[in-house]
């Protein structure tokens, strides 16, 4: 397809999230772009010119969920991309935050579990 592919999804969720994985690979002005593209984090060349490739890779975006890399030090890419909810994000990250409360050391997600209470409430 075309740069101006049409493909009526514009205003989808799925859509915005396509769109932020690509600012923060390659837009040097974006909030995110020293932890992703200025480390080297890309697209796959197919997702990068094409919505659609990427949609018919990934899909809708699952609600409560977000795009995921399975290896953070990889790229976007069908292999290493999955939807994951907050939680199962926070537990991918190369480094985990434990917190202490009454001697007893957690992680965020563990904390939220525990309690009873939603992951991006209590963070």
């Amino acid at each position: 397809m075309s740069k101006h592919e049409r493909h009526g999804m514009r205003h989808t969720r799925t859509y915005s999230i396509w769109c932020e994985i690509k600012k923060r690979c390659y837009n040097e002005n974006h909030a995110s772009y020293k932890w992703y593209g200025a480390k080297g984090i890309s697209m796959d060349e197919s997702w990068k010119s094409s919505f659609l490739a990427f949609y018919n890779d990934m899909g809708d975006a699952p609600d409560e969920m977000s795009i995921d890399r399975i290896d953070s030090n990889l790229g976007y890419s069908k292999d290493n991309c999955k939807w994951s909810t907050a939680k199962e994000q926070t537990l991918n990250r190369s480094v985990q935050e434990f917190y202490e409360h009454d001697g007893l050391s957690l992680t965020l997600p563990d904390w939220a579990t525990k309690l009873g209470l939603n992951y991006r409430t209590l963070n």
